[in-house]
């Protein structure tokens, strides 16, 4: 029952409803699978009242006119038009009030549909959808994190069973502790950094760095000799408290264990802060080296993912890009990587190297195609998290589905609460500037 509705506003509901259905359904299946799983469809609920107020330190504030709207999930079999008055509701996705101004529910609902793209960004991309290099990256991370808690493997070979048990060791300890009284300093120190954490609603532990950070490292060990014959079994309830990349951690170790990949060497092979104190011509040896290798495979690798997660190209990231690379250092700071990427348009995605580029607009570059160029210290973002290819085909994916709704690329937050900027900046021709 609608109550102060005209025919021009149900209908608005209407092209607003369906235009989120539509694109969860037939263009981002891939994103309703992964955040909404048992999703029939989304219904929407929309209120313009002049009687909404709000209280900030004892004084009410009203407008004349004021906005509620939020989308719902409809019940498949349940009489509902899927259109509604706002009600505040648990079943409520995306709140939305607007002081001041009359809601429009499509503009609501193509913010909303942008919010579910970040949100299924920063969730992780779903390992069966990444290639085999991308899971050994995601796994060679969780295997440095982790090393100073075990005896590391002198041939420096991860296997991945030995990597599962790693995690269920951590795993299982933190319920063990959230359970137990602590008996040592290091261990009360875990409970109080447990407690602290998660009051949040945010998955924030990091598990491995939750031990090393407390001194936990022996009781740990303790711990793990004596549940040395335990299953690898943990309890799900784990997935709460963690952070997404030790989520997506799990989840990558059983895709690698079903593609039968069972033994492989890390991917990349530095420290970064080790790499930033090395003299500036070895700097930039080994930096040219990993920068070569990663933008060499990343198109191939970000077109072996897009082919499994997307099936038309309206959402294809293109473009030609052409980069060089010098590290450079002030004073007795650590090095950096300072760079100059030139933009041209392309039917495909191709990356290609020439140290002879400049930031300088020419009649000739010009002719030749040129966009954009931008400069800076893009590179810098990937060397530090050092999951390059995870990093890249998601900054990627991001800006090609962001450019195909005409939607505006917005920071995310990956790896634990760091914001990828400059690296969206990169791989999107909206954020390169031009003459």
């Amino acid at each position: 029952m609608f109550l102060n509705k005209t025919a021009a506003q149900i209908a608005e509901m209407q092209d607003a409803a369906d235009y989120i259905n539509r694109a969860l359904d037939y263009e981002l299946p891939f994103v309703k699978e992964a955040l909404f799983p048992h999703l029939w469809r989304f219904g929407i609920k929309c209120t313009n009242t002049s009687d909404f107020s709000i209280e900030v330190q004892g004084r009410k504030y009203a407008s004349p006119i004021s906005s509620l709207m939020a989308l719902y999930p409809q019940i498949k079999g349940v009489k509902d038009t899927g259109l509604q008055e706002f009600s505040f509701d648990a079943t409520n996705v995306l709140n939305q009030i607007e002081i001041g101004q009359e809601g429009k529910p499509l503009e609501y609902c193509k913010q909303a549909l942008q919010k579910i793209l970040q949100s299924f960004f920063e969730g992780r991309i779903p390992v069966h959808y990444l290639p085999d290099i991308v899971l050994k990256e995601l796994i060679s991370a969780f295997h440095e994190e982790s090393n100073p808690l075990f005896d590391g493997d002198p041939s420096n070979t991860i296997n991945i069973n030995a990597i599962e048990r790693r995690f269920c060791y951590l795993a299982n300890y933190t319920m063990h502790l959230m359970s137990h009284d602590a008996t040592t300093t290091s261990e009360k120190q875990i409970k109080y950094y447990l407690a602290r954490h998660l009051s949040s609603e945010k998955n924030h532990i990091s598990l491995a760095s939750m031990v090393l950070t407390n001194c936990g490292k022996e009781s740990f060990r303790e711990y793990c000799l004596s549940k040395k014959d335990l299953k690898n079994i943990f309890n799900p309830i784990i997935y709460s408290m963690i952070t997404y990349d030790y989520i997506q951690y799990f989840f990558a170790i059983q895709e690698l264990k079903s593609r039968s990949i069972i033994e492989f060497e890390p991917i990349w092979n530095y420290d970064p802060i080790s790499l930033r104190m090395l003299p500036i011509e070895e700097y930039n040896t080994e930096v040219n080296t990993i920068l070569d290798h990663w933008l060499g495979e990343l198109p191939a690798v970000y077109e072996e993912t897009y082919s499994k997660m997307i099936h038309n190209d309206k959402y294809h990231f293109n473009g030609k890009y052409v980069y060089s690379n010098n590290g450079e250092r002030q004073g007795g700071m650590l090095a950096y990587v300072s760079s100059i990427v030139h933009y041209y348009q392309s039917p495909s995605l191709v990356i290609s190297k020439d140290n002879n580029i400049t930031d300088i607009f020419t009649e000739e570059e010009r002719a030749a195609g040129l966009i954009c160029i931008s400069s800076g210290r893009s590179f810098d973002e990937f060397l530090d998290n050092k999951t390059l290819f995870y990093d890249g085909i998601s900054c990627l994916l991001y800006n090609g589905v962001c450019k195909g709704f005409n939607f505006k690329s917005k920071p995310l937050y990956v790896h634990n609460d760091k914001v990828m900027r400059t690296g969206l900046s990169l791989f999107s021709a909206n954020f390169l500037y031009s003459e």
